[in-house]
């Protein structure tokens, strides 16, 4: 996360700059998404499932300026144990997730095309631990605890145009790096497929 990819920094300079000149489109679109997302900690990693909708603007042919939102459909249960205490049991998933991105494109065919994204993310991420109190009263406790996560995110794409109206598209992101305290930083990867409605 501390240097930024050049591929992404040559297509936003030469997309950017390039098209000044090119014909404003003026589209309003909408979609949803699925994606499969990755923080690398050690030694488990934590593997997350959303869903979510798209609502962009499509300037011209290379870029455009779009905002996702999405829920939490699946997260991950892991254990620890420390020492001689009780083994704790923690739920974890995404209650919310949003991004606001600039979105920057370059055809490759009449059909198909390569794009950069980079802008600002948003994550809500809620956990629940459950452990053995070892009181014969209480037995077990239950402790919930959320947090936020935000900053850069930026990645690639392809999209595949259906019609005038549809386009499928696949793209990989990195989020800004898991830090949920000082002693914590892992790096946090996503997957995404979709498609967008422009009307």
């Amino acid at each position: 996360m501390k240097k930024a990819p050049t591929i992404v920094s040559t297509i936003f300079l030469s997309t950017v700059i390039a098209p000044v000149s090119a014909k404003t489109i003026d589209n309003w679109y909408v979609g949803s998404l699925y994606t499969e997302q990755k923080i690398s900690l050690s030694p488990v990693s934590r593997d997350f499932n959303t869903a979510g909708l798209i609502v962009g603007y499509q300037y011209n042919n290379y870029m455009a300026v779009e905002t996702r939102f999405s829920k939490g459909t699946s997260g991950n249960t892991f254990n620890v144990s420390l020492g001689g205490f009780p083994a704790e049991s923690f739920d974890t998933d995404i209650n919310y997730q949003t991004s606001l991105l600039i979105k920057v494109s370059y055809p490759l065919t009449d059909r198909f095309g390569i794009y950069a994204t980079s802008g600002y993310s948003k994550t809500k991420i809620d956990q629940n631990g459950t452990f053995d109190s070892g009181d014969i009263l209480t037995d077990v406790n239950t402790a919930k605890h959320s947090y936020t996560e935000s900053g850069l995110i930026y990645g690639l794409g392809f999209d595949y145009k259906v019609s005038n109206s549809v386009r499928f598209f696949i793209d990989y992101n990195m989020l800004s790096e898991f830090n949920p305290n000082p002693a914590i930083s892992a790096d946090w990867k996503s997957i995404n497929i979709g498609f967008n409605y422009a009307f």
